[in-house]
């Protein structure tokens, strides 16, 4: 399902999920009469609150302007030489490393502490003030993870690694962009928080390996994620037509081999 959110104030209220307005732009460093210009009077982000946003909830920033792709940032790799290059970059900081998957694929989320400093009120002097605003760095890499990124990983168990058994909706909504740093680590209900710490000999390491799952074509992978977006209904039907396609391609090779 494509989101469709024509104007500012209504992607940031996507991004709110049910948060109060004026406390959540508060607590990220928005005054309440800036976040007000915008959600009433129709005024544009600043730069300094688009930077806060951002980094707050993972949210791109082109997404927030004009609606253009995901809401929120993704790294997507399209070989798993690819994801473990993404991953051994981020791995010369210290990272909080989650993996969350359905039984069938996996997406990496790293985390850790972040801050940065906000104006603030003027002292009796005139002099400005600062705030320091704390909140959860995180990068997410999806797509085509396999034993090398992995191995990666098992690396880093001493430091830290957790596991999430999430649903199939739960991965495919971290894939598309569209679980920021609020469902995935803040939220009540938050994805990243019943996960459950591991070490370098969990079955995962040894028994998954999203490599040899993925499709071994670009077009493969197209109809692939088209059939995840699909409703049941939708499924069904497709599954019906493959299936009397693949006979019927099968009964014309047998057909063909009889005569030759």
């Amino acid at each position: 399902m494509k989101l469709n959110f024509p104007s500012i104030p209504e992607r940031i209220t996507y991004l709110l999920d049910g948060r109060k307005t004026y406390p959540w732009a508060l607590s990220i460093g928005i005054s309440k009469g800036s976040m007000e210009s915008v959600m009433k009077l129709g005024g544009m982000l600043g730069g300094d609150a688009l930077s806060a946003i951002g980094r707050c909830e993972n949210a791109r920033i082109d997404w927030l302007l004009d609606g253009r792709g995901a809401p929120y940032s993704v790294d997507c790799a399209t070989s798993d030489d690819g994801a473990a290059e993404l991953l051994q970059d981020l791995l010369e900081e210290h990272w909080n490393i989650t993996i969350v998957t359905d039984g069938q694929r996996i997406a990496l989320v790293l985390h850790q502490p972040g801050s940065f400093d906000v104006k603030d009120r003027k002292d009796d002097n005139g002099v400005q003030q600062y705030r320091t605003i704390e909140y959860s760095i995180i990068e997410v890499i999806v797509g085509h993870i396999g034993r090398r990124t992995m191995e990666l990983v098992r690396s880093r168990t001493k430091q830290g690694v957790s596991l999430v058994a999430a649903t199939a909706d739960v991965v495919t909504q971290i894939e598309r962009g569209r679980m920021g740093t609020w469902r995935l680590l803040q939220a009540p209900e938050a994805v990243l928080q019943d996960a459950e710490q591991i070490g370098s000999r969990h079955r995962i390491f040894s028994q998954f390996n999203q490599q040899e799952l993925f499709p071994a074509s670009k077009e493969e992978a197209i109809l692939l994620d088209h059939y995840r977006a699909m409703g049941p209904e939708n499924r069904v039907a497709i599954n019906q037509i493959t299936t009397s396609m693949a006979e019927y391609g099968k009964a014309a090779d047998l057909k063909g081999k009889a005569s030759s």
